[in-house]
């Protein structure tokens, strides 16, 4: 029987900032099963992916935290990191960094 991971992001809102959300429309697919564009134009399944990304990117190029400005976009629960356990501890090891 696997262990289940705790994941201590559960209760965390996962936010973008507005001017961002022009990216999640263009690279996030939507479920809307739409035919004007196919999955290779939209390479990220979920939000919380392509954030997850740029996360990454962010981390590995030393980059700082963007400001999330006055209306941050809600992406997520953190709960939805629970999907792909092995995110969690990477996003603690970026926390501790």
């Amino acid at each position: 029987m696997m262990q289940r991971q705790h994941n201590p992001f559960t209760r965390s809102v996962i936010r973008h900032p507005t001017d961002q959300q022009e990216y999640y429309d263009v690279y996030v697919q939507r479920g809307d099963n739409s035919t004007s564009k196919r999955s290779d134009d939209k390479p990220f399944v979920i939000g919380v992916d392509l954030w997850f990304a740029g996360l990454s990117i962010a981390v590995r190029e030393g980059l700082t935290p963007a400001d999330l400005g006055k209306n941050p976009v809600h992406l997520t629960e953190g709960s939805t990191l629970d999907r792909q356990i092995w995110r969690i501890p990477i996003l603690m090891l970026v926390a501790m960094r």
